[in-house]
C-alpha cells in the first residue's frame, strides 16, 4: 500500500483479473441483476483498494474477497504479473 492508504496498479489489476469474475458471479447469484451485481463487483474492488489488510497469499486474498483462483504462496503486495 501506498503512502496515501490505497493499494498500487499492479496489486489491483492482478486482483480484479484473478478475482473479478468469480465475484461478479457471487454478486449476479445474490442480486439476480447484471446491473447490479456490476456496482456490487466495483463496491468489492473498491474497498480492496482502500483496505488495510496485508493479504499473506492468494488464498487469503480469495477469502477476503470471495473469488476462487488459487496460486498458493503469491504475496499479496508482489503477488501475479
Amino acid at each position: 500500500m501506498d503512502k496515501a492508504g490505497t493499494r498500487d496498479e499492479k496489486f489491483m489489476r492482478y486482483a480484479m483479473g484473478a478475482h473479478g469474475s468469480s465475484v461478479y458471479l457471487v454478486a449476479l447469484a445474490q442480486t439476480r441483476s447484471e446491473h447490479n451485481a456490476q456496482d456490487v463487483a466495483q463496491d468489492v474492488f473498491c474497498r480492496l483498494l482502500t483496505d488495510a489488510t496485508s493479504f499473506t497469499s492468494d488464498e487469503h486474498l480469495r477469502a477476503r474477497d470471495g473469488a476462487h483462483a488459487p496460486a498458493p504462496g503469491a504475496q499479496a503486495d508482489e503477488a501475479g504479473p
